[in-house]
């Protein structure tokens, strides 16, 4: 078994496919604050900045919703507060799911 320098859990193995979306992000903000850099330079540093708090609003947005759904089902399941999660499991579902849209898969 090859070691990841990533210590986050994936257990659905869906870690390959969020990288690769943060990596489309990625290169799509930069493809397109290069273009902006070419035709209006003090505009490109501005764009970039305005495009990364937009992806990070809507996957926070993601992560509220996901957050939501799981208090909804919490309780709705009576589950007792002392039963508790590890926070690298948490946080790996969190990092994940902020990335979808789709509630079904959040």
């Amino acid at each position: 078994m090859s070691e990841d320098k990533d210590p986050s859990l994936d257990i659905l193995g869906i870690k390959p496919i969020g990288e690769s979306i943060k990596t489309v992000t990625e290169g799509s903000g930069r493809g397109a604050a290069a273009f902006l850099s070419r035709i209006c330079l003090p505009a490109a540093k501005e764009f970039g900045l305005l495009l990364r708090d937009r992806v990070r609003n809507w996957r926070n947005t993601n992560v509220v919703t996901v957050a939501q759904e799981a208090k909804r089902i919490h309780e709705a399941n009576k589950i007792p507060d002392n039963y508790a999660a590890h926070p690298k499991l948490v946080s790996g579902i969190l990092e994940h799911s902020s990335w979808e849209d789709m509630e079904t898969l959040q």
